[in-house]
């Protein structure tokens, strides 16, 4: 652990400064454009394309996280939130969310939700995915497959995406 916060380290110095005045610059309409989902959480859509890393941190800069979804329900408000959204079809575009490689086995249990650390148990990857492409696959985002379906997919967490926050719809947010 303390060697991934090391590695993070100057990234987040770098992307503080970057990054610095008012986050509402990145995200749509804040707040108009939040959408309440299953479990309170209150999602939110930038698409302000960054690396995983600037994301996570962007997230955490507006008083969010980086989104987990844990259930199909909280896919399903996130779906219907991206509808909102012209994103290409195609692994080449898409929204970050939480969901970073923790295990070494290319295996779809080796994800979990950097926010929480717990595990990825509900997922809805594509077909065969997440595959470690190359052995530098960490990161997990959404996509837009040709039929309008959103899929998750691991790819290398310096592809630059949009992103979704989270946070409780119990805190006040302006």
């Amino acid at each position: 652990m303390l060697i991934i916060v090391l590695l993070l380290l100057p990234l987040a110095v770098n992307t503080a400064i970057y990054f610095k005045g008012n986050h509402t610059k990145y995200f749509s309409n804040i707040p108009t454009n939040w959408d309440e989902g299953p479990a309170g959480k209150v999602f939110e859509v930038a698409t302000q394309k960054v690396t995983w890393y600037q994301a996570l941190i962007l997230c955490q800069q507006g008083g969010m996280e980086l989104a987990s979804i844990s259930s199909a329900e909280e896919e399903a408000e996130v779906e219907k939130l991206l509808a909102g959204y012209p994103i290409p079809a195609g692994v080449t575009s898409g929204f970050w969310i939480s969901g970073g490689r923790m295990g070494a086995c290319n295996a779809a249990h080796d994800f979990v939700f950097f926010n929480s650390g717990r595990p990825v148990i509900y997922s809805k990857y594509a077909l065969n995915q997440p595959d470690n492409a190359g052995g530098k696959e960490g990161c997990l985002h959404i996509f837009k497959d040709t039929q309008n379906s959103y899929y998750w997919n691991d790819i290398p967490c310096e592809t630059k995406f949009g992103f979704i926050c989270q946070t409780r719809s119990c805190c006040q947010c302006s």
